[in-house]
């Protein structure tokens, strides 16, 4: 008995966008409470040290979504069956819910952290910004491949 790719395709999706999600918020709290503690250490650099912190951990989070997505491709490539539209939509569903969520969750993180402080206009908060965007990015990534395979076996 094999197991659907597309469901590897899920499963790889839901720990890639929820592992980065918890990374950057966790990292936000970080620079949070730095924030707190020393208004004037929370520089620039403090927050290139956490940025490097989240896309060590990232690579790490995202090695599991990886070999799951290498099994799927695996799997999806021996597969000849067929799948009708219906049987593909609750993967996509969730696949694109749960990178929704994950999208919330890091945008609302951004926002705390620059509104924690009046921290608006200065360096700081530029590279807070393009640390979200950042986390953004790498959250969307294993969700697309997932998005794009889905719809590739689909047909």
């Amino acid at each position: 008995m094999s197991f659907d790719p597309v469901w590897f395709m899920v499963a790889a999706s839901v720990i890639a966008t929820i592992g980065i999600a918890v990374l950057f918020s966790q990292s936000m709290l970080a620079i949070q409470t730095e924030m707190d503690r020393d208004p004037q250490a929370a520089s620039h650099g403090f927050v290139d040290k956490q940025r490097t912190s989240f896309l060590l951990k990232a690579a790490i989070v995202e090695s599991l979504p990886m070999i799951l997505i290498v099994i799927g491709f695996m799997q999806g490539a021996d597969s000849d069956t067929t799948r009708d539209t219906m049987a593909i939509i609750l993967p996509l569903v969730i696949i694109i819910g749960v990178f929704a969520a994950s999208i919330f969750g890091i945008w609302s993180a951004l926002r705390q952290a620059l509104s924690h402080h009046d921290i608006v206009g200065q360096p700081v908060a530029q590279a807070i910004q393009a640390y979200g965007f950042l986390a953004i990015a790498f959250a969307g990534a294993i969700p697309i491949i997932s998005v794009m395979f889905t719809l590739f076996i689909l047909g």
